[in-house]
C-alpha cells in the first residue's frame, strides 16, 4: 500500500496543486524502485487498500457515495498511474516490473445495481490491476464459495478497461480470510481458505493473498 506524504486528499475533488504533489511523489518513488532494484528480478504491486471504505465515511455499505468523491478518486487513481507510467517510460530498466492497483471491496453491491467502486469508478481509470478483497464474496459463501466467486471476479472484470501493454489476467484477490470464531476449528477454517484459493487460482488470478 502506498500513499503519498503530503495526503491524499481526493474525497471533495483535486486541486491542480494537489494533483501535481501526488504525480511527483509518486513518480519519484517509482524512478528509485527503478534504479535501484533494475535488473533484481523483483515486481512490484503498487496499491491501496480496501478503496470502498474511502467512498463509504463510518464503514457503512449502505451509504450512497458522494459523487465528489467518485470524481476525486478517479483522478486520484488516474495521476497515480500516469505517474508511474511516465516514469517507467524515461527511466532504462531491464528485469524489474511495477504495477499499480486500486483495490475494491464491495462488490457484491455493484452486482446489486449501486454505487460503489466497480461500477463509478474502475470504468473510468487506467490502473494496471485490480486487486479485490474478497470478504463480501467468500464470508457468507464459506464452504461453497466456487460459483459466486467467479461470478463476482467476472463482474470485476467486466469493468475493467483494457491495457494493450498487459496480457492475461489482471484482477488478484488482495485479501481474505475466515475469523476462528466463525470457523469453530482450525481444521474448517484450513478448508474454507484452501477452497478460495484453489477457486480464485482456477478463474486465473495471477496469485491469491491470505
Amino acid at each position: 500500500w502506498v500513499y503519498c506524504f503530503g495526503g491524499d486528499p481526493w474525497q471533495d475533488g483535486l486541486t491542480e496543486t494537489e494533483s501535481k504533489s501526488i504525480y511527483r511523489e509518486m513518480h519519484d518513488f517509482t524512478v528509485y524502485l527503478l534504479k535501484q532494484y533494475n535488473g533484481s528480478g523483483k515486481t512490484f504491486f503498487l496499491g491501496h487498500w480496501e478503496g470502498d471504505w474511502y467512498l463509504h465515511p463510518g464503514y457503512d455499505r449502505n451509504k450512497t457515495p458522494d459523487p465528489k468523491a467518485i470524481k476525486g478518486m478517479i483522478d486520484w487513481l488516474n495521476i497515480r498511474q500516469k505517474a508511474i507510467d511516465d516514469a517507467k517510460k524515461q527511466i532504462p530498466h531491464q528485469n524489474i516490473e511495477i504495477y499499480h492497483y486500486t483495490e475494491v471491496n464491495l462488490v457484491q453491491k455493484g452486482i446489486e445495481g449501486k454505487s460503489c467502486l466497480v461500477n463509478d469508478v474502475l470504468p473510468f481509470t487506467n490502473v494496471d490491476y485490480v486487486s479485490y478483497s474478497a470478504y463480501d464474496t467468500v464470508i457468507p459463501n464459506r464452504g461453497n464459495t466456487k460459483t459466486q466467486l467467479h461470478q463476482a471476479l467476472d463482474y470485476i472484470e467486466s469493468k475493467l478497461p483494457r491495457k494493450g501493454n498487459l496480457k492475461g489476467k489482471r484482477l488478484f484477490i488482495g485479501e481474505y480470510g475466515f475469523p476462528l470464531d466463525l470457523a469453530k476449528t482450525a481444521e474448517t477454517q484450513d478448508t474454507w481458505s484452501r477452497e478460495v484459493c484453489l477457486a480464485g487460482l482456477e478463474w486465473g488470478c495471477p496469485f491469491v493473498l491470505y
